[in-house]
């Protein structure tokens, strides 16, 4: 089998984007070329890295990924991170798909960890407090009982390891309510106010779209989806898994750009007391920085007011 460089594949898809436009396929591109697709996989990750590679637009449709790619994208994660095994939060917001395509290319998480060749965990290695904790999570974030629905669409884990600890879904969500060391009021949550923070305001910044410093993460998120261009960043999705948002910053002084992992927050220092991995996020935005010891670079907008304030005439 002939190998070929890297420099030599970019060549081969430029040279075909040329007939087959700026979008094609892995099949397309073998039949144009006459070159293996899985040569190229294995160079550059994936399919859908080598086309970022060359400045071209990956077919965004979940049937034109293939499961070779997906493979090699968990086994290059996974060295990356120096662990034999994958969670689903490792997974979000850095790869070809969201985990529920991985369920029906695969069948399941763990019969996609296995074709991978990477050790498939047990829900018995997690504790129960992380559970709970997880649930208290997603209670808070959406003001209203948590459904199995809400976990596997947001949740860290599937709701499928709770059914097996603790035998039903309404069983785990039971347990939850039971737990002395999670205070809540459930009736509360359920209807939970229009304005959480009605009457709190933060200082006049005179932001054009913000008159008000935030006074919240939410806060953050608006601001810097204000600013966000000005800043030299292109914003590419926002969710509610951690981490937060992908996007693209323009590298100084080049015509290229580096994806960027963000983290909101209202304080730095909350992205430690939120227990997030310091190894699946690039950068946190947060209006104060108080964690000064923080493992992951921050951009604190309190700092930028003044040229924050000059975005009408940049």
């Amino acid at each position: 089998m002939r190998v070929h460089s890297k420099a030599k594949l970019l060549r081969a898809i430029l040279d075909a984007s040329i007939q087959l436009g700026k979008s094609f396929r892995a099949s397309d591109f073998q039949k144009h070329t006459g070159i293996d697709r899985d040569a190229v996989s294995r160079k550059f990750g994936s399919w859908h890295d080598a086309m970022i590679a060359a400045g071209l637009q990956p077919v965004s449709s979940r049937r034109s990924i293939l499961k070779s790619d997906l493979l090699m994208q968990a086994k290059n994660l996974a060295n990356q991170l120096g662990k034999d095994s994958l969670t689903i939060t490792d997974w979000r917001g850095r790869n070809l798909c969201d985990d529920g395509t991985i369920r029906r290319r695969f069948g399941s998480w763990s019969r996609f960890l296995q074709e991978a060749g990477l050790r498939v965990g047990t829900h018995r290695d997690i504790p129960n407090e992380a559970l709970l904790s997880e649930l208290d999570r997603l209670f808070r974030l959406l003001g209203k009982n948590v459904s199995s629905i809400d976990m596997n669409s947001m949740g860290k884990y599937s709701s499928s390891v709770y059914i097996k600890r603790w035998g039903s879904w309404s069983a785990a969500w039971a347990c939850y309510q039971d737990n002395p060391q999670l205070i809540r009021d459930t009736s509360e949550a359920a209807s939970p106010p229009i304005f959480a923070n009605a009457g709190r305001f933060g200082d006049i910044v005179n932001i054009p779209g913000l008159l008000h410093a935030p006074v919240n993460e939410l806060g953050v998120v608006y601001l810097f989806a204000l600013a966000s261009k000005r800043l030299g960043f292109v914003l590419e999705a926002i969710q509610a898994s951690f981490p937060d948002a992908v996007a693209k910053r323009k590298l100084p002084g080049q015509n290229t750009y580096e994806q960027v992992r963000i983290e909101f927050e209202f304080k730095s220092s909350s992205f430690r007391s939120h227990g997030h991995d310091p190894k699946g996020c690039d950068l946190i935005v947060c209006w104060e920085h108080d964690w000064k010891e923080s493992p992951v670079p921050v951009l604190e907008l309190r700092r930028m007011i003044k040229d924050l304030k000059n975005m009408e005439k940049g």
